[in-house]
């Protein structure tokens, strides 16, 4: 071979290399998506809603295959796949190719977890942390434990009705802790107000010990913490998870919304329309929304109401003899404050020989 044969191959193996560099969306992405070089490629969706059978997950009605690679997170927490259970609320990343939906992240958004302070008959109406939680026929309880009582120990999957106001997906109630042992909480919900000494979520004010960080006042917060003599004591607040955060271009949406004809609001995000909306019910609506801007979406197509473990499901998926997850007493990354995410003062760790007293009513402000 000669030598100037080797330079033609040398300089048109750069040239391709330059050439498929340049098909390489800006921000290392493939097609546009905005994922990671490596992807499978597809449209880029986020799906927010509840799962609903399980085959991979299904959410909204699409079914999401799971991936060797897929991530899972609990409340922020890093979790695995056996993790999931029917009923979360989620929040997935994922792309939709023509005969295929992938999910490249699963996140799943407990609204509350924390200690049930009123319950009224046949537990359809539930008081946790101050906060109002309805049950219907179809909200899941795991384990199966007849009426849901006052002192129980909780989590909550639900979608927010208004501030403060949750209808419940999923009840998982935990084994009962020895009553030496701390309990700790969780809610999400707008933060309203906020000082050295207090925040005020979804309408209800808690004591705070110490924010870690300063979330921004009228957005979506979770916070975290310990009951304190029966008191619940918040020690981490941090910003959620919202549509703000959303990687996918088309946002596909079930839950409670709110807002006028041409622009409807989704916990602290504002989807508007280029044609007149339907007035939002009382009930849950499914909605497909386009990312014009990194904050701005607009809404394609409305489904009004809709029914959240049933909709878009084909019936062969709605009938009795589809998948239902196995449970387990306590979820995994629920079970305490992780000291490498949450440090909150020593002096607010209730001690060891600390017995719970009475669970006093929380008020309204």
């Amino acid at each position: 071979m000669t030598r100037s044969s080797k330079r033609g191959r040398r300089l048109f193996g750069l040239v391709l290399c330059a050439l498929l560099t340049g098909f390489t969306a800006p921000g290392g992405g493939i097609g546009g998506t905005g994922q990671p070089r490596g992807g499978i490629g597809g449209t880029g969706v986020t799906a927010i809603g509840v799962i609903q059978r399980f085959g991979s997950i299904f959410v909204n009605g699409t079914e999401y295959h799971l991936l060797p690679a897929t991530r899972y997170r609990i409340d922020g927490r890093p979790a695995v796949r056996r993790a999931l259970r029917r009923g979360d609320t989620v929040f997935v990343e994922g792309h939709i190719r023509p005969r295929r939906a992938t999910a490249a992240s699963v996140r799943v958004q407990h609204a509350l977890i924390g200690i049930i302070e009123a319950s009224s008959r046949h537990a359809r109406t539930l008081q946790i942390l101050g906060q109002k939680v309805h049950l219907t026929a179809d909200t899941l309880v795991r384990p199966a434990t007849g009426d849901l009582k006052v002192g129980m120990d909780v989590a909550v999957s639900a979608l927010a009705r208004a501030p403060g106001i949750w209808q419940a997906t999923r009840v998982h109630v935990f084994t009962p802790r020895p009553r030496a042992v701390a309990q700790p909480f969780l809610i999400r919900g707008p933060l309203q107000d906020l000082t050295s000494t207090s925040a005020r979520i979804g309408g209800v004010r808690y004591r705070l010990a110490d924010t870690h960080g300063r979330p921004a006042i009228g957005h979506d917060v979770v916070a975290r913490g310990w009951y304190r003599e029966g008191h619940p004591v918040i020690t981490a607040i941090r910003g959620a998870t919202t549509l703000a955060d959303a990687r996918g271009a088309r946002i596909l949406v079930a839950g409670y919304f709110h807002g006028k004809t041409m622009a409807w609001r989704y916990e602290d995000s504002t989807l508007r329309a280029r044609t007149p909306l339907p007035p939002p019910t009382s009930r849950p609506a499914f909605i497909v929304a386009l990312r014009t801007a990194p904050d701005h979406f607009v809404i394609t197509k409305v489904m009004t109401p809709i029914h959240v473990m049933t909709f878009g499901l084909p019936s062969a998926v709605i009938g009795p003899t589809a998948a239902v997850h196995p449970t387990i007493t306590r979820p995994a990354g629920l079970s305490g404050m992780a000291p490498s995410l949450v440090s909150p003062p020593a002096i607010m760790r209730p001690p060891v020989a600390m017995t719970r007293p009475a669970m006093p009513m929380m008020s309204r402000p």
